[in-house]
């Protein structure tokens, strides 16, 4: 008898991690596009084990997140689950590469905001 997604199975236990919406992925036919879309587990697991946390970790670093501790998460595929706390600020930055076709752009925040006429909106 197989345990039910999101618990811990009795007489293996294994963890069977759930999608959100407490559902069990493990299409293969999906793209990376719709498994990271749709938060999808399985595909983030096995993406993680296959290309080792090491990599994963230094390619998030160059990405701008600076927060892993290698030394914790070595060996750990649960950092594809988010059990690692990492900033709102770095996550922005992060997703910001993908967006400037593998650019890192440092954050910048708006100090003067002001219209066409020169007169400010803003200023701190």
């Amino acid at each position: 008898m197989e345990a039910p997604a999101g618990t811990i199975a009795d007489s293996k236990h294994v963890y069977v991690p759930t999608d959100y919406g407490k559902t069990y992925n493990n299409m293969t036919t999906n793209s990376i596009r719709k498994s990271t879309a749709n938060s999808f587990n399985i595909p983030a697991l096995k993406a993680l084990s296959f290309a080792g946390v090491n990599n994963v970790v230094t390619t998030a670093s160059r990405m701008g997140i600076t927060g892993i501790d290698t030394k914790v998460t070595a060996n750990n595929t649960s950092l594809a689950l988010g059990t690692t706390e990492v900033s709102l600020l770095q996550m922005v930055n992060a997703y910001q590469v993908f967006a400037d076709n593998g650019q890192r752009v440092p954050a910048q925040g708006v100090l003067d905001i002001s219209d066409n006429f020169g007169h400010n909106f803003l200023s701190l």
